[in-house]
């Protein structure tokens, strides 16, 4: 069993993305599956997830390792020519190097929870049940928090049952969240009665992988004709990191370096 609430991380990728009020609850809620999706099946590497729906809404979250978060919001402005049904997608490294993804369809009625419990059946064969909800308080800010059950082969119908019904206790996840919504708490309550080991406790922030090597190694992908141009307006150029704002300045030195040609390792230099 796994449960997490996120508050400020999750309010912060929202300001960031300039985030309609009508997608904030879903942006908020995606970020929480991608922590049970990630503590679920591949907890030591960086998990995204994609939701998709047929009016062009598009968000996307990554879930690293070490607790930050992240997301990028596309609005969209009209519905699919014919889409019927949308997207929940799921991507992660294995053990490999190899990414794996897993794609399944999603009505536009669907919930983040009912998506979560259909990738991980469908394309990870894994029986679970998820529960994710946002509350709204007065002051316009929001919780989100939710919980994974996973099913193990030796569970009995007996105890299968008794923690199904348990479990209707929490559909109402928002009246949760409105108290001490501490996620040990919440797995206290989902397992009353029975008898368990607390596994790990972690810290969830905002944070994302940009850092100015990496907009230097995107701007080396572009035709050398086309940063000769703009080195030759002598000002350098600012980039924005599309996931969390940050600004960079790259100046025309290191443009320069980027229309050096590559030094084969293999070849002592002269």
């Amino acid at each position: 069993m796994i449960a997490v609430t996120l508050g400020d991380t999750a309010a912060v990728a929202a300001e960031r993305q300039h985030a309609p009020e009508t997608l904030v609850d879903r942006l908020a809620q995606l970020m929480c599956a991608g922590v049970l999706l990630r503590e679920t099946i591949q907890p030591t590497n960086r998990v995204q997830v994609i939701f998709k729906d047929t009016f062009g809404h598009r968000l996307v979250t990554d879930s690293m390792p070490e607790g930050s978060n992240r997301s990028i919001v596309d609005p969209g402005h009209e519905a699919v020519e014919g889409g019927k049904e949308g997207i929940f997608q799921v991507a992660h490294t294995l053990r490999n190097g190899e990414v794996h993804q897993g794609i399944v369809a999603v009505a536009d009625d669907i919930n983040v929870s009912r998506a979560v419990m259909r990738y991980l059946q469908e394309s990870e064969q894994i029986t679970a049940f998820a529960q994710i909800a946002t509350r709204k308080e007065d002051d316009g800010s929001r919780t989100v928090g939710g919980f994974l059950v996973q099913v193990t082969p030796e569970v009995t119908r007996e105890g299968l049952e008794a923690m199904t019904t348990h479990l209707e206790i929490f559909r109402g996840m928002p009246g949760w969240l409105a108290g001490d919504h501490h996620p040990a708490l919440l797995i206290d309550e989902l397992l009353r009665g029975h008898e368990y080991t607390l596994l790990a406790d972690s810290e969830l922030r905002f944070g994302c992988t940009c850092s100015q090597e990496r907009m230097l190694i995107g701007l080396s992908t572009l035709p050398k004709s086309e940063i000769g141009e703009i080195l030759a307006e002598g000002t350098g150029i600012e980039l924005d990191c599309n996931a969390c704002g940050q600004k960079y300045q790259v100046s025309t030195d290191e443009l320069a370096t980027l229309l050096l040609p590559a030094t084969d390792p293999k070849t002592p230099p002269n």
